[in-house]
């Protein structure tokens, strides 16, 4: 029951082919964490048949952090919460029955999906396409035709480990042009080339202390940001960051902003993965 079709708000469970109408798609134990940067996400589906007319197919994710195994209820996929992105696939012609096709990416859809604040590492994961109901639409094999014709979820993401810094009693005006602006900090390690950084601003007025309760990877950031490497880094000797003026200009440009107000910024350190 994690693939599913509904047609005019019937629900089944057990189609071997899905042709028309809307396909659910949920995928288990997927192991992004919350909040992760997405770079690479595509379905790969199996067609029971040469592909004509140039369908259109538009793919949604299910806006729940965890969304539950499809069921027989009436309308239970067109009903459910589902994302803002969304893609728009032109099917491509040709093929035969038993090929195996990608999507486009769906990095929004996932994107969205993951950000949402109680998404875990380890949840399922949905997508509903909207197949036309026309005589060229598409047909694609499920779990129930065959294990192996079941569509596939495949992700790369960067696992990011961020690291919240809060000035309290900054003394820059509302409005201020700001010349420069950079960071201070003291590696712990002799090393070469440190890890690769991107600086956001959190987007506050005058932002709360980091806590349990209040992570960095929880808080509203900056649409300006500055990716970093840092080089030749000695133990206890300070390094300034790359030039953060953008972030800062952006935060002190905030109608709510003052003189005094605490400024905070998020650090991030990327790792390539992959998940499916």
């Amino acid at each position: 029951s994690d693939d599913a079709k509904e047609l005019l708000g019937t629900v089944t469970l057990t189609d071997t082919t899905i042709d028309s109408g809307y396909m659910g798609l949920r995928f288990l134990n997927v192991a992004i964490p919350q909040g992760a940067t997405i770079v690479s996400a595509k379905l790969t589906v199996e067609i029971n048949a040469a592909v004509s007319g140039s369908p259109s197919v538009t793919i949604r994710g299910f806006l729940t952090p965890n969304p539950a195994t499809f069921t027989t209820t009436n309308n239970d996929i067109s009903s459910r919460a589902i994302t803002t992105a969304s893609v728009t696939w032109a099917v491509p012609n040709g093929g035969i029955a038993g090929d195996r096709i990608d999507t486009p990416s769906l990095v929004s859809i996932l994107q969205e999906i993951v950000n949402q604040g109680t998404f875990a590492s380890g949840n399922a994961v949905g997508f509903r396409l909207d197949i036309p109901v026309e005589a060229n639409a598409p047909a694609f094999r499920t779990y129930d035709n065959a294990v192996a014709d079941a569509a596939t979820l495949t992700v790369t993401y960067l696992n990011t480990a961020r690291i919240g810094a809060r000035f309290t009693t900054v003394p820059i005006a509302q409005g201020a042009i700001i010349d420069t602006a950079s960071l201070k900090l003291m590696p712990s390690a002799t090393k070469a080339t440190g890890p690769k950084m991107r600086i956001r601003g959190v987007a506050a007025d005058n932002p709360a202390a980091f806590s349990a309760t209040n992570k960095p990877s929880q808080q509203a950031l900056t649409t300006a940001y500055v990716d970093w490497t840092p080089a030749d880094l000695t133990a206890d000797t300070d390094v300034s960051s790359a030039d953060i003026t953008t972030i800062v200009q952006e935060i002190k440009n905030r109608s709510g902003a003052a003189s005094n107000n605490a400024i905070a910024f998020v650090l991030e350190n990327h790792t390539d993965n992959a998940a499916s």
